[in-house]
Formats: C-alpha cells, structure tokens, sequence
C-alpha cells in the first residue's frame, strides 16, 4: 500500500469529521459571562453612594417640613389657650382684688354702646358721672364731643385697674385715620358703673384759649407729662425749680410746667414718672405775671391718669422723705 494515499484518506476523514460537528467554545464564554458581572458588580458599587446620599437628604428635608408644620400648629394653638388663660385670670383676679364687684368685659361694652347711641338729654345723664363738668352743659358737650369723634370702627375693652383708690374700667374706641379714644368707667357709691364724663370729654376748667393766651390764668387740665429741660424767664435757677413738659389732652401745643424741688407735688411726679414717662395726669396750674405765654407752676397734681378722686393726689406724699434716694430728680 502507498502511504501517501493513507495519511491523505486520514487527513480527509478529519476534514470531514471537523466540518460535521463544530464543539461549543465553553471556556471563552464562560470568561466573557465573568467579566460582565465583574463590570455590572463594578457599575452598582460606584451608583450605590450618590443615590442612598441623595435619600437621606430628601429624608431628612421631609423631616424637618414635617416638624416645622406640626410645631406652627403646636404654637398657633398655645398662643391661643394662652390668651384666653390670660383674660380669664385677669377678669377672676379683679374680682378677687378690688373692693367692689367689676362688671364684665361685655357688660362695659354695652355701657359704653349705649352711652354712645344715647340721643336724649335724660339718656345721657343715667349713663354718666359728673365730677366738674355741671348737669345742664352735660348733654350738650356730649353731642359736641361725639361730632368732633366722627365715626367709631371699632370698641375693646382695655382691662380693670386701681387709681388714685378708685377701681376703673377702660374700653378704648378706635377712629378714622387710625385714631384712638379712651373712655373710663367708674361705680358711684351704690357699686352701679357709669362713663366718667370729665375724662371722656378731657375736660379743662378753662377755656384753651385762655389757657394759651398771655394773661394770668389759673386752671386743671388733662396731660401727658415727661422730663424736660427749659429753664428761662422767671424760671432760670435750676436748683430751685424742675422742669416738666406738658402736652394737653386733644392739643396740639406743649406748655413747660415748674415745681418746687422736695415738695409734695415733685414728690408725687417721680412716683408717677417711675412707672410710665411720659405720663398722663390732672394737674393744677397757674401763670402769673412775668412768666413767659406756655410757662406755668404746678399748684397741685390733682390725680395719676385722667380720672379724678375725691383724694387729691399729692397729700399722699406730704412726709419729707429721709433718704437721698427719695430725693433724686426726676426720672429722665
């Protein structure tokens, strides 16, 4: 046999073997299939961090929007029974303090209401108490007063408090042009509440154009009072007189009011200036001849605030005070 021709048979046979079956290439797939996961596993990893980050913040942001609108409700709420807690211990407390029986917050509403709305002569005088001004002129200054008001927006009870040994009742009433009035409720000896006229109408028992003018004049009026600085005229001489400014209730121009230093009357004016500069007060004044047109000496303070007692004020500081304390100046 030639051997050429066998190794040729077994060369084709080969030939015809490899090309009727073609084996699976398992060992590159595999490496293939690893590597992919190797770069999937690689890709999570490096996605993993800025997602999870990005969760919490929005977590937390939902949080603290969360806390903050639970928290204004919370405090909407406190505000609320904390107000309402207020007026009721304010209203049990006058009742509890002052000598006589207060009437309530809507009761002095009313009262104030109905002097308000009164259109007669007779109305008038059963809602009101009288201290200077006289009975027949009562009704008269009412009607005047109420014109000069305008129109009143709205009224608020403005709480209970003792003055000059007197228990009071304010209700305030709001204007036009944002404006303010203060009416004063006060009981007559029987205990019935009534509107104190004199500081309604912020009577002066002269008229303001005597009282501006340059003449002598003697009168009480209603004002705020502070600290002041002006020494001139008759009234130079700083270690004999301390000055005060006085601005009139319902006026426009400030007077310069003159006391005598460790008087009853200076007395009585640092106490008041303690708590409140300025201050509201009845005083008593006087100009002589000499002293300049807005210049006054302080005769008497007649009551703290606007609503006058039957005591005057200042006897209530006739001792001589002992300690240097008590003579300081006025509070500035």
């Amino acid at each position: 046999m030639n051997s050429k021709n066998v190794q040729r048979g077994i060369s084709n046979l080969r030939k015809s073997v490899d090309t009727g079956y073609t084996p699976p290439k398992v060992g590159r797939l595999a490496k293939i299939h690893r590597s992919y996961e190797k770069r999937k596993r690689r890709q999570h990893s490096q996605e993993t961090p800025s997602s999870n980050v990005f969760q919490e913040y929005l977590n937390y942001v939902l949080v603290i929007a969360g806390l903050l609108f639970v928290g204004g409700i919370l405090w909407i709420a406190y505000s609320q029974m904390t107000r309402k807690s207020q007026i009721a211990k304010q209203l049990a407390l006058r009742q509890e303090t002052f000598e006589l029986p207060h009437p309530s917050k809507l009761e002095c509403l009313e009262l104030v209401d109905n002097f308000l709305n009164a259109s007669t002569a007779g109305e008038v005088k059963e809602l009101i108490h009288l201290t200077r001004v006289s009975a027949d002129d009562s009704f008269r200054l009412v009607m005047a007063k109420k014109r000069e008001l305008g129109e009143i927006v709205s009224m608020e009870w403005g709480g209970a408090d003792e003055s000059n040994g007197l228990s009071v009742e304010r209700v305030y009433l709001t204007l036009k042009e944002e404006k303010y009035h203060t009416v004063f409720l006060r009981p007559d000896a029987a205990g019935n509440w009534h509107v104190d006229l004199d500081s309604f109408l912020l009577h002066a028992t002269k008229p303001w154009a005597e009282i501006f003018g340059k003449k002598s004049c003697t009168g009480t009026i209603r004002a705020m009072i502070s600290s002041d600085y002006y020494y001139n005229g008759l009234f130079t001489d700083e270690n004999e007189w301390i000055c005060v400014s006085m601005l009139p209730a319902g006026q426009q121009i400030k007077l310069y009011g003159y006391i005598h230093p460790d008087t009853p009357n200076y007395r009585a004016i640092v106490e008041i200036l303690k708590t409140e500069n300025p201050a509201a007060v009845m005083l008593e004044i006087s100009r002589d001849a000499g002293m300049e047109p807005l210049q006054f000496e302080i005769k008497s303070v007649v009551a703290q605030g606007w609503v006058e007692s039957q005591k005057n004020f200042s006897q209530n500081f006739q001792a001589t005070p002992k300690t240097k304390d008590e003579k300081s100046r006025l509070p500035r």
